[in-house]
């Protein structure tokens, strides 16, 4: 039933659960939605942010809770595939994916800016732990994939391509989400070709090696790496809602999809109740872009605290987090990382939920079985 292999491991259902930080996919729902055939992932920001007025940022704190929700996970959902997100944006991420890769994590989504170096620690874990960069372009795709066999010798063992109505930091101008150019359907077309070059490569070394086999012998050992995968799988994300959702991204030649706002409403979703209920209680209009200090436009619920900011009535940003690498807390326009622990706990007089375009349309909560079961019905 559309099963599949991330890296070395078989998925029994093409449904991937995106990490959203800070503290809303932990163990609880990552293992979850693994027990149930699916990819569970963990968010991997933030994680020792336990106090908004006190924390601080800690590599050790943050490596040890990291591993410690990995392993819980792992524990939870033995025969599962739990997978981590790590932003590239963080000024510790190089830290949690080593952190993520030693706990024994199945796979790294890495998001939120190019992972064009990878930490030769991670790299000695070889196929047992996945790589997956996540793009919103074919451009994108290539430049990773081209890096990575020159400097490492591997292509990734999957792309997640996330269009325009995603959740969270999006990886587009203001002005190209809500273009036709720049639609998930469009993108994922450009992702799919790069990721199907390594077939046609690997077409291209069997016919060299047959027709040429002494003169082409040292090309054909240079592009091999790309032949060891005949194809990169290809997740698409963002704004997928329905099982008529899944299967039409299926049929357009996705290998899997990824989905997170369905997700928040859940039961097993780490987040307080408020939070889950600021999305089953969502209309439309309160769906809006907002600059973040990450660098990127991001799509989030209309809160207290976004009326706040849009008026200019925020206080002077102190810096307790030092979590980003490009932040300046001279110039930026809040503290996301404060700003996200206020939400995860309920808190929108001084914070806001990332949400995925189609948000308004949760009217329930429900168990991840059935959300699955839901998801998959579609499918052959």
């Amino acid at each position: 039933m559309n099963s599949w292999k991330l890296g070395r491991y078989p998925v029994r259902y093409p449904i991937v659960q995106g990490g959203m930080g800070v503290g809303i996919s932990l163990s609880g729902l990552a293992s979850a939605v693994a027990r149930e055939g699916g990819v569970g992932v963990i968010a991997g920001v933030g994680l020792a942010w336990t106090d908004s007025e006190t924390a601080r940022f800690a590599l050790e704190d943050h490596r040890k809770a990291l591993q410690a929700e990995i392993q819980k996970a792992c524990e939870q959902a033995p025969d599962g595939i739990i997978g981590v997100n790590v932003m590239m944006a963080l000024s510790n991420a190089e830290d949690l994916m080593i952190a993520a890769a030693q706990a024994g994590a199945h796979a790294l989504f890495l998001g939120a800016g190019l992972p064009l170096s990878i930490p030769q620690e991670v790299l000695n874990f070889g196929d047992r732990i996945s790589l997956v960069p996540i793009v919103s372009s074919g451009r994108a795709a290539r430049l990773i994939r081209d890096s990575w066999q020159k400097k490492f010798g591997r292509v990734p063992d999957a792309f997640v391509v996330e269009g325009p109505l995603a959740g969270g930091h999006l990886g587009f101008k203001e002005t190209e989400i809500h273009s036709e150019s720049h639609s998930l359907e469009v993108i994922l077309n450009d992702v799919l070709s790069v990721a199907n070059e390594a077939n046609e490569a690997n077409e291209a070394n069997e016919a060299n090696e047959a027709n040429e086999a002494n003169e082409a012998n040292e090309a054909n050992e240079a592009n091999r790496a790309i032949g060891k995968c005949s194809k990169i799988p290809v997740i698409a994300a963002g704004g997928i809602f329905t099982s008529e959702d899944v299967a039409k991204f299926l049929a357009q030649g996705a290998t899997a999809v990824q989905l997170g706002t369905r997700f928040v409403a859940t039961w097993e979703c780490d987040a307080s109740q408020k939070f889950k209920e600021a999305f089953v209680s969502s209309q439309s209009q309160d769906i809006e872009i907002i600059p973040s200090p990450v660098g990127l436009p991001g799509r989030a619920i209309r809160s207290p605290f976004l009326r706040e900011l849009a008026l200019g009535r925020r206080s002077k940003v102190i810096c307790r987090y030092r979590c980003l690498k490009s932040c300046n807390p001279a110039t930026t326009p809040y503290c996301i990382a404060r700003a996200l622990i206020a939400a995860k706990r309920g808190d929108f007089e001084q914070g806001f939920a990332f949400c995925g375009a189609n948000a308004h349309r949760l009217r329930e909560i429900v168990s991840v079985r059935e959300l699955m079961q839901e998801l998959t019905q579609h499918l052959n």
